[in-house]
């Protein structure tokens, strides 16, 4: 599924079981509703990056650059979910984003390596 796409639909989600937690009164599904809400914002903002980018560039993984871009929403998904452990006292969720972060350092190094590559001449 496009970014986009899953973006609009994680944040119409979110928005229900923000509303579902005000109804039940319970603040714990409210907060998870709002995060969702939030990570649907991130992903939708993505997926518009990443169709722009190929627009202007082509396609970016030629380049290296998509690797480098998937790294940068990993670490940016990492900390909103360290965020929301950190928020619902649930420290596996924030280790497990802390986690995710450093994945996506990695990652953005490997794009940034595999850009490297591609600019050095090839000796024979």
């Amino acid at each position: 599924m496009d970014d986009k796409i899953e973006g609009k639909w994680d944040q119409a989600k979110g928005k229900v079981k923000e509303e579902a937690g005000k109804f039940g009164g319970d603040k714990s599904t409210e907060i998870g509703g709002k995060i969702d809400q939030g990570k649907g914002k991130l992903k939708e903002g993505f997926g518009e990056v990443k169709e722009e980018l190929h627009e202007q560039v082509g396609s970016p993984r030629r380049y290296g650059m998509d690797d480098k871009i998937e790294g940068k929403w990993d670490q940016a998904k990492g900390k909103v979910k360290e965020e929301a452990g950190k928020l619902g006292g649930d420290k596996s969720t924030e280790i497990g984003g802390k986690i995710d972060q450093g994945k996506g350092k990695l990652k953005e190094g490997l794009g940034e390596v595999k850009e490297e590559l591609r600019d050095e001449p090839v000796d024979r």
